[in-house]
């Protein structure tokens, strides 16, 4: 088409959509002052254009989407290129933007993926590039943005994935925020460098996202940079050091996520709050050099999340902390701070730590993976300690409280993997103790538990393995409310012995209040006698597993038992006979694997006969089981236990006072005796 000389504007629209459209022309004189919006929009076939000198105004979508125009002249005289001007132009190789053009509308290049060429007119008037102006512009090496320019809009450069270079002007206040594939440079993964002029005061979010190859990162001397927003830096891979400015105050969420050679980092003593995540996967940051005191790094908010609870401090990792030029290891935490939080979680270098009496609360993760602190005392105020506090401290072989101590519970975790604590004294107001609380303590061998526990989590004794003594300041009537649902998370499980009122539990009668018994005295090898009541109608899995001392079973009169759970009495080597009450219906798998019980007393219903391993192996290694029917044996004024089979006598067993004993004479078989 040929558009004549007399024509002063293209009007909206006026050839959008013509997809052959592959020549336009304007008459010699042509008198077009502008190129209203969407005029060529989509005119797919138009390789090239020359625009009259006169044009002053390029509209928005004016060329959008012409996808095989290769080269474009833009007058002299235009001041203005609308947004999304040439969008998606993706077979332009480059353009020349004349000193005029005060502004680059948003979007005005982005998706001219061949671009690979921007030139700006000497003189270049230009203040502002709007958001998205070279959003993927892939091909886009390198480009110098006029020194007049004194704003960026969001993705301005987002998705140049081919430049290397730029040099932002003197005169931008901030790179804005974007988000997620908006940032102003995110995905700019050639970037290699960048200097951030004085004047800017924000970073905005996502701003360097992605930029994999930025390895430096340099702010101008008198930086007013206040704030790194939302994903600044996040995936910057290359970057290995950063000097944040003196006046910055806030660090964003994650910040410097994956910046996974990033070594040192400085950071200025007026920051107040780092963001969720900001070094998550920062796994190589090992030094923090902070211009503050130890108070002021107390009064950082380090932030936390359910999905990144601890990354938002750079120590976690093992870095090393420096204040005032020195490497922090003993640490006294100041009068001014009443509740710890996240300050020196995960730091490594810290070997000692002295808490005030002021402090109340010590939070979650407080202490964490602190490898080398050796010993602490919680004062008298502390009420709680929360999840993981202490969890992996592995050279922490000594918790003491202060006298006075309110603390009333311990969370999950709280002393998970502390392998070299050998006891621990927990004190008389504490009611609950969370899950996996003492996991991996394989050094504990005691601890002191006091009468108020009404709860022990799953797992708390998990793999503390060397625990042989547990102290109960309570009742067996107490320790028997426990609900131990898991099987470590009862202290006793490894084999430990319990003590109540300073005395070792070996004879327990089960309390009368009690009519299921769980797993409260598993694993309890000093056991040796239970007497177990008539109105206990359960006894669950696992109750008395690997009480290896326990020699004596007794039922009283009228026992309503109806069941015998798994594992019951797995493990109990030491016991000889067993009597199974009338009302019982069940015998779980291994009820009683490892019991070499010679004596089977069976008033129930159940056909259990010598030699099988059927209901639990009761009788496995029995010579006879003796029922209702049967039962003409006797227990003698001497203890002495018999069956008549009527072809002779046979000795069963010894349940007499006396350590030795003389067979009787007219005794004609002794069975395993």
């Amino acid at each position: 088409i040929e558009i004549p000389a007399g024509v002063t504007s293209s009007g909206y629209s006026a050839f959008s959509g013509c997809s052959n459209l592959e020549s336009v022309t304007f008459a010699e004189g042509s008198q077009l002052t502008s190129i209203e919006w969407y005029a060529f929009q989509d005119c797919s076939s138009l390789t090239s254009i020359e625009i009259p000198a006169g044009v002053t105004s390029i509209g928005s979508s004016a060329f959008s989407g012409c996808s095989s125009l290769t080269s474009i002249e833009i007058p002299a005289g235009v001041t203005s290129i609308g947004e999304r001007a040439f969008s998606g132009c993706s077979s332009l190789t480059s353009i020349e933007i004349p000193a005029g053009v005060t502004s680059i509308g948003g979007s005005a290049f982005s998706g001219c993926s061949n671009l690979e060429s921007v030139i700006f007119a000497e003189g270049s008037q230009l203040t502002s590039i709007g958001s998205g102006a070279f959003y993927e512009c892939s091909n886009l090496t390198s480009i110098e943005i006029p020194s007049g320019v004194t704003s960026i809009g969001y993705a301005a450069f987002s998705g140049c994935s081919s430049l290397t270079s730029i040099e932002i002007p003197a005169g931008v206040s901030e790179l804005p925020d974007g988000s997620y594939g908006s940032g102003v440079f995110f995905g700019c993964s050639n970037l290699t460098s960048i200097e951030i002029p004085a004047g800017v005061t924000n970073i905005g979010d996502y701003a360097f996202d992605g930029c994999s190859s930025l390895a430096s990162v340099t702010f101008a001397e008198g930086s007013q940079l206040t704030s790194i927003g939302d994903y600044a830096f996040s995936g910057c891979s290359s970057l290995q050091s950063i000097e944040i400015p003196a006046v910055v105050t806030s660090i964003g969420y994650s910040a410097f996520r994956y910046c996974s050679s990033l070594t040192s980092i400085e950071i200025p003593a007026g920051v107040t709050s780092i963001g969720d995540g900001a070094f998550y996967g920062c796994s190589n940051l090992n030094t923090v050099y902070y211009a503050g005191s130890i108070e002021d790094w107390f009064d950082i908010e380090f932030k936390s999340s359910t999905s990144n609870p601890l990354y938002s401090n750079p120590l976690y990792y093992g870095a090393d902390l420096y204040i005032g030029g020195e490497l922090v290891t003993a640490v006294v935490v100041p009068e001014s701070i009443t509740t710890i939080g996240y300050q020196l979680t995960g730091y490594t270098s810290l070997t000692s730590i002295t808490i005030h009496s002021g402090v109340t609360s010590i939070g979650s993760y407080a202490f964490e993976d602190c490898s080398s602190l050796k010993s602490i005392e919680i004062p008298a105020g502390v009420t709680s300690i929360g999840g993981w506090v202490f969890s992996g401290c592995s050279n922490l072989a000594s918790v003491t409280f202060a006298e006075g101590s309110q603390l009333t519970s311990i969370g999950r975790s709280a002393f998970d993997g502390c392998s070299s604590l050998q006891s621990i004294e927990i004190p008389a107001g504490v009611t609950s103790i969370g899950i996996q609380a003492f996991r991996d303590c394989s050094s504990l061998t005691s601890i002191e538990i006091p009468a108020g526990v009404t709860s022990i989590g799953d797992y708390a004794f998990y793999d503390c393995s060397n625990l042989d003594t547990v102290y109960y300041a309570g009742s067996i009537e107490d320790w028997f409310n426990f609900e131990f649902e898991i099987y470590d998370s009862n202290p006793l499980y490894y084999g430990a012995d319990l003590y109540i009122g300073g005395e070792l539990v070996t004879e327990v009668v089960v309390p009368e209040s009690i009519t299921t018994i769980g797993t409260q005295l598993e694993g309890c090898t000093s056991l040796t006698s239970i007497t177990i009541h008539s109105g206990v109608t359960s006894i669950g899995s696992s109750a008395f597993y690997n009480c290896s001392n326990l020699e004596s079973v007794t039922f009283a009169e009228g026992s309503q038992l109806t069941s015998i759970g798994s594992s019951a009495f797995s493990g109990c080597s030491s016991l000889t006979s067993i009597e199974i009450p009338a009302g019982v219906t069940s015998i779980g798998y291994a009820a009683f694997s490892g019991c070499y019980l010679t004596i089977v007393y069976n008033y129930s219903d159940l056909e259990i006969t010598a030699g099988s391993s059927d209901y639990g192996g009761v009788a496995y290694y029995a010579e006879v089981v003796l029922t209702e029917d049967n039962l003409t044996n006797v227990k003698d004024e001497n203890g002495y236990v018999t069956y008549d089979d009527g072809v002779e006598v046979l000795l069963l067993g010894y349940l007499g006072s006396e350590t030795d004993i003389v067979i009787p004479a007219f005794r004609s078989h002794c069975p395993k005796a």
